[in-house]
This record gives structure tokens, C-alpha cells and sequence, in this order.
């Protein structure tokens, strides 16, 4: 059935004022911090994929745009859950984030393939590595995510996945192939282009063969990228670009955050404090549209960005804000032809409502 037919059947949930602070079973204070992850766009546009967290409790949510109803996507084991999905070029296929619910770090994370037709999904990977970000190509045939392929002990010696870098899974295949090789310290989301198949992300902190293969990337040298380039990270890198050097690069030096069109419009956010001419206080950020060649200021919000994604047919972007910088992210639509924007209302996410269950098929490749 179609998501957005599916969302649209479904009676609405009426929620009353939730508050978005719960109290713990054992009746003391304890608040449970609300956040907002990954959104994403279903392939006709019409239905907004978001991750929504309740303290360490995630969920795959979908939202109806036009219905303006959610349901949530769980897998039939009650000990999994879903994340990060995102849409290609049919409207009932997801790649997602296959996650257990209660997890340490060796509880490794795998690439899943949703198929809201037949309720069920399919194991792309099973390696014991970190893995996330998963993007499916327009035309079904590919997905790329980033994995991590080092680790490193935070100060108070637990383990933190990192050194990513960008795999593009074969969908029929199961053959997986590591896309870059510079150990990134960060690294966004990666899309595939429409029109070539270049790989569209941002990265910083490059630790391995840069700026030439077969070295270790140093501090100057990454100094020496951040004085050329400052913060424009939004690389897209292929056959016809195989260095690590910037697609975009801004006036102000500040571009990351990429997502993709079927026509090819690219969404990104930016620090604009500088643009803006505010030099002091919290650091602002803000969307961006290019088309072709124009580039197109969508937003002035004054706020932290915690996320933001562009539908396939370029007519709406989303993101997650926090506006009054209290760590109340809120979700957001923004229509880019008419420029009007409304706010998501999370309240009928605080009571049970309708979910799909999704049971497992087949193995990893």
C-alpha cells in the first residue's frame, strides 16, 4: 500500500496536553529529554520520516503532510528498532538503520531495505561495525552510509566509534564497496547524484591519505584545508573528482548539511553569524537552496539546526530547531516556492497511536 494512502486511512490520534517532561516509575523528577533525529522526505514528497526520542526510546515515525497524522515503523522484534530511513525513487521502499533498543557498543548497528508493500524488510549488512546514515539512490539500485573504520576511549574510557567513511551497498548484489578512504572525524549523510552517481556529503577532519593517498593526514595539514576552504565540507566526489577539496564553496566559507533533489536542487545549512554581521553570542545557522548555478537563502532563523533534509521533488525542506535555545528541538516545514513555514505538532507523539510492525525477510547478501 502507498505511505501516503496508508497515513491517510488511518483515524487520527486525539491527544490531550502532554506534558514533554515525564516522570520516571519511580515517581521522582526526572525528566526525559525529547529530541528530534533525521529527517527525510518519502519518495512522492508527501509524507515527512523522522526519528523521535524519548530519553534512550527511538522511533521511526512517518508523518502525513497532507493528513497531518503519524505512524510509527517497528520492526516485529520488539527488541529492535528502525532509524535514519530515507526514500529513492519508489514509493514503498525505505533504507534504513537496523538498531536494538537497549544497545552497548558492540550491539553494532546494520543497513536494512523496507518494503511498505509487502510489510517486511531485508538485511543489507550483518559485520560487526558502526554504521548510519543510510541514503537509497533515485533509482533503487544503491545505497550509501558511512561506517566507521576506527575507535578511540573518550576521557571517561568508554569506546566512540570513528575514522568514517562513505560504502555504497549494491541492493540486488549485496556487493559492498568503500566508496573514500580518509577516515573522517565527522561525516553527514551521503547522497548519490541523480545525473552521474557522484557522491554528494560533508566531511571534516580528514585522518588518513590526505592530502595525498598513502599518508596520514596531519593537524597542519588539515589546518592548511580549513585556511582555503574554511567551512565549506560539502564534497562530491566521483570519477571526475577524486580529490578532497570543496563543490561548493561560499563567500562566507561555511556550507555542510547536503541533501539531494531528483532535479539535482541541493540543500545545505550554514553558520551565518558572519553573513549576518553578529560577531559575539551563540552561533546561528541557517537553509540554503542552489539550483543550477543560483544560490538561494531560504531561511533566517536565529537557531541551532539540528538536522534538515530536502523532498525528492524539491518542493518542501524540513528541519529541526531550536529557536528559544532551551534543547526543545521542534520539527518545521518550509514550502520553498511560497516561502511559508509551520511547525509540526509532536503532542499526539506523548500517547500510544498507530504502528506498523515489519517482520524480517531473508538474510544479508
Amino acid at each position: 500500500m502507498n505511505m501516503r494512502l496508508l497515513l491517510l486511512a488511518k483515524t487520527a490520534v486525539l491527544a490531550f496536553g502532554v506534558m514533554l517532561s515525564v516522570a520516571c516509575s519511580t515517581g521522582g523528577a526526572v525528566s526525559e529529554e525529547i529530541s528530534i533525529r533525521n529527517p527525510a522526505f518519502s519518495a512522492d514528497s508527501n509524507t515527512l520520516l523522522f526519528d523521535y526520542c524519548k530519553g534512550s526510546e527511538c522511533d521511526l515515525v512517518a508523518y502525513s503532510i497532507e493528513g497531518k497524522q503519524f505512524y510509527r515503523l517497528v520492526p516485529a522484534e520488539h527488541e529492535l528498532l528502525f532509524a535514519g530511513a530515507s526514500a529513492g525513487g519508489a514509493p514503498n521502499l525505505l533504507a534504513g538503520v537496523l538498531r536494538f533498543r537497549k544497545s552497548d557498543f558492540t550491539s553494532y548497528p546494520q543497513i536494512v531495505l523496507i518494503d511498505l508493500n509487502s510489510n517486511t524488510y531485508r538485511r543489507l549488512t550483518d559485520d560487526p561495525s558502526h554504521k548510519y546514515g543510510p541514503s537509497l539512490s533515485f533509482d533503487n539500485k544503491s545505497v550509501a552510509y558511512i561506517q566507521s573504520h576506527r575507535q578511540r576511549t573518550w576521557f571517561s574510557g568508554s569506546p566512540r566509534a570513528t575514522g568514517w567513511d562513505v560504502h555504497v551497498l549494491d541492493t540486488r548484489s549485496g556487493v559492498d564497496t568503500r566508496a573514500t578512504n580518509y577516515c573522517f572525524y565527522a561525516l553527514s549523510k551521503p547522497f548519490i547524484a541523480p545525473d552521474n552517481g557522484d557522491l554528494i556529503f560533508s566531511g571534516e577532519g580528514a585522518m588518513c591519505n590526505y592530502p595525498e593517498t598513502a599518508t596520514t593526514a596531519s593537524e597542519l595539514n588539515y589546518k592548511a584545508y580549513r585556511e582555503q576552504f574554511g567551512e565549506d565540507n560539502i564534497i562530491r566526489f566521483g570519477s571526475g573528482r577524486p580529490h578532497l577539496e570543496p563543490w561548493l564553496t561560499t563567500r562566507w566559507k561555511h556550507a555542510s548539511g547536503p541533501s539531494i533533489a531528483r532535479n539535482g536542487d541541493v540543500l545545505f545549512y550554514s553558520r551565518t553569524n558572519e553573513l549576518d554581521g553578529i560577531q559575539k553570542g551563540y552561533y546561528n545557522y541557517d537553509l540554503f537552496l542552489k539550483r543550477g548555478e543560483q544560490l538561494t537563502r531560504l531561511t533566517w532563523l536565529k537557531s541551532f539546526l539540528g538536522g534538515s533534509a530536502l523532498a525528492p521533488d524539491s518542493r518542501y525542506a524540513a528541519y529541526i530547531s531550536d529557536p528559544q535555545r532551551d534543547r526543545q528541538t521542534s520539527l518545521w516545514l518550509l514550502n520553498i516556492e511560497t516561502g511559508e513555514t509551520q511547525q509540526v505538532s509532536l503532542v499526539p507523539l506523548m500517547v500510544e497511536f498507530d504502528r506498523l510492525s515489519v517482520r524480517m525477510v531473508g538474510e544479508a547478501q
